[in-house]
């Protein structure tokens, strides 16, 4: 259950970083649209411009910052659900086990009753 909560809380992180990734594509299309009414407008400044650009180039820089977290997180994800789908299987084999002697234990325990049984 602590890895199935990982991985909840992961998917979580990736769902979130998904949606500040999708809000910064969008800042970033805003800035850039921006940015190419400005160059086309003869009555602004080249320092405008300059100022949108480096904002730019910051969204872009965080975007991918972003983007590369949350990378790392689906790749931790898939291995922390690859390592409980292990570790399941392993408890599932256990359990037959334990319950194939416990169905052994249950057959010598009736056969020495009925063994006392008849010796009574």
């Amino acid at each position: 259950t602590e890895s199935a909560t990982q991985i909840d809380s992961l998917n979580q992180k990736i769902s979130d970083l998904s949606t500040t990734l999708k809000e910064k594509d969008d800042e970033l299309v805003k800035l850039i649209a921006t940015a190419n009414a400005l160059r086309h407008d003869a009555s602004s400044s080249d320092e405008q411009i300059k100022v949108l650009t480096d904002k730019n180039e910051k969204l872009s820089y965080e975007r991918d910052l972003e983007k590369d977290r949350a990378d790392q997180l689906a790749q931790t994800s898939s291995e922390n659900e690859s390592s409980l789908c292990q570790k399941l299987a392993e408890a599932n084999q256990s359990l037959q086990q334990s319950s194939a002697e416990v169905a052994q234990l249950r057959e010598t325990v009736e056969s020495l009753e009925a063994t006392k049984t008849s010796v009574s």
